[in-house]
């Protein structure tokens, strides 16, 4: 609760708001080309808060999330590989207030080398640090605004190695307890 006539805020949790969503959801699967695999999904909503407190005011929107994948892979064996992956999430409602747009595009590449036993990755997560949400409100007549600042940008390297043999084969009915099996007879 937010008062006009003095500095303070309080924060109280109740069970004031009622919520309801609705929306449809696609989402699609394409190889375009040979080197280019790309998974896209677009969702389409209404949001509708209703709020049990004469002090907060009930709100309703549509909005909408764009989300895009791609891997890019730069030879022919698949072994060296780029990623570019995208999503917009337009204003929305979130409990009593509305959001502003937000987005995140994060950028990698990866590599199997030593005949796929050892893979090399970079990865940039939140390339332009722009996933922070900003919320704003209005209780009693006083607008607010708070913003969710996680910093989710960060820059990774990684290294896998599989030791032994990729060509291990098991035949059937071979379970490879063969010899606790034969102490029990």
């Amino acid at each position: 609760m937010a008062s006009a006539d003095t500095n303070l805020v309080y924060t109280i949790p109740l069970n004031f708001i009622r919520t309801h969503r609705v929306g449809i959801t696609e989402s699609i699967a394409l190889s375009p080309l040979s080197w280019w695999d790309n998974n896209n999904q677009v969702t389409l909503y209404h949001t509708d808060a209703h709020s049990l407190l004469p002090t907060i005011s009930s709100i309703s929107a549509f909005s909408a999330y764009l989300s895009t994948s791609n891997n890019i892979y730069l030879n022919k064996d698949k072994t060296f590989a780029a990623a570019v992956n995208f999503w917009y999430q337009f204003p929305e409602i979130d409990h009593i207030g509305k959001t502003n747009a937000y987005y995140k595009l994060d950028l990698g590449v990866r590599a199997s080398l030593l005949k796929k036993q050892l893979d090399l990755a970079l990865t940039m997560n939140d390339l332009f640090r722009s996933s922070a949400v900003a919320m704003r409100s209005t209780i009693n007549g006083i607008p607010q605004q708070f913003t969710n600042f996680q910093l989710n940008r960060f820059l990774l390297l990684s290294v896998s190695y599989k030791f032994g043999s990729s060509e291990h084969k098991v035949t059937a009915g071979s379970t490879g307890n063969e010899d606790e099996r034969s102490r029990i007879h």
